[in-house]
């Protein structure tokens, strides 16, 4: 929702003042609830929206717990919300026409405005086959987390996330379209292989990355819809990553690679050593290298952005470890690509990008 929305719009301020003397919430929990499903400027088909949204929105803590932006209050404050939405529908579309949909636009409720409302179509959605409607509500959850970080991203860095989110409301959307049967049949193997439970952001990303890593080794089969599902796949992956990578909050113990890095599966050299006696800091540094071993992991590094020298050789770390635990081992507290790694990157990318 545009800030001209917000302050602009008399349907949402009219709304906002109804709620807030119906329900007592206060006015800026209606229009944060408003910003977060980017919703209609003239709340259009917001009565099957607000219903959907009830049990979605029960999912956002357990799939995102570092979202500290969004309490718990405040998400029983939308669902309380949508409730009213859901229960007073019929009155509220005598003063607010359109929050419910004709009949005539049951089937195609959005078809002139879903690239000027993508993520709020997508929540009008809901899946056919009761089996696997929680997968689908799941996948909506995660779609709602990453735009609303996405949303932060672009106030604050000037960050541009259209086309990933293009993408990812495109591919959520045809997950249920019942307007395009084939499409959402051809895509109903994808959605049986999404979590059935709520996992972690982070971790239901890795899980995304190993899928791709199996279907790199697969062989056989039709090429073609081996194809598509890798490039669905690949929509979903960067939804993920854009949002769990690069919003400060994203933490590596979720990751492989910091795992084996707290195993030493790797070739570390010490840069400085802890001595008590010598320094009066207890801390080390050590350069790390993790040489690729398998096409499967040499795949990963180049979907990773590594630059063509570092998909053979590996990935220079710096590893700074400060502390012991009661176990007597150090207490890893930074990991991170070395200053050389980035400049042989820069330079690999370099040559790559001449030849």
């Amino acid at each position: 929702m545009t800030l001209e929305n917000k302050e602009n719009n008399p349907t949402f301020s009219r709304f906002t003042a109804h709620i807030v003397s119906a329900l007592s919430i206060e006015a800026a929990t209606v229009d944060d609830l408003l910003e977060f499903i980017d919703c209609h400027a003239e709340l259009r088909g917001l009565a099957v929206i607000a219903d959907n949204l009830i049990p979605i929105l029960n999912l956002l803590d357990e799939i995102g717990p570092n979202a500290s932006e969004l309490s718990s209050i405040a998400i029983g404050q939308w669902q309380a919300i949508c409730r009213h939405i859901s229960d007073e529908a019929k009155t509220l579309d005598i003063v607010f026409p359109g929050i419910i949909l004709p009949a005539k636009n049951q089937q195609k409720p959005f078809s002139k405005i879903i690239e000027k409302y993508p993520l709020y179509v997508v929540l009008w959605f809901h899946y056919p086959e009761p089996s696997l409607q929680q997968s689908y509500q799941l996948i909506q959850a995660y779609l709602l987390l990453t735009q609303f970080y996405f949303r932060k991203f672009t106030e604050k860095e000037g960050k541009n996330y259209q086309s990933t989110t293009r993408e990812s409301t495109r591919l959520i959307r045809q997950f249920a379209d019942t307007a395009k049967p084939t499409t959402l049949l051809a895509l109903r193997p994808l959605l049986a292989l999404m979590p059935a439970e709520p996992v972690l952001m982070e971790e239901f990303l890795e899980e995304l990355r190993e899928m791709e890593d199996d279907d790199d080794e697969e062989e056989g089969g039709d090429a073609l819809v081996a194809n598509v599902f890798k490039k669905n796949l690949a929509v979903l992956r960067r939804m993920l990553e854009y949002a769990a990578e690069h919003r400060g909050g994203y933490s590596r113990r979720n990751n492989r690679s910091w795992d084996a890095i707290l195993k030493r599966e790797a070739i570390r050299i010490p840069i400085i050593s802890n001595d008590p006696d010598a320094q009066p800091v207890d801390f080390s540094i050590e350069t790390l290298l993790m040489p690729s071993q398998t096409t499967v992991i040499e795949n990963a590094a180049r979907r990773a952005g590594c630059a063509p020298g570092e998909v053979k050789t590996g990935v220079e770390h710096f590893i700074f470890s400060e502390g012991v635990n009661e176990q007597g081992i150090s207490t890893t507290f930074m990991a991170g690509r070395s200053p050389l790694a980035h400049i042989r990157r820069m330079r690999d990318k370099h040559h790559a990008s001449n030849e």
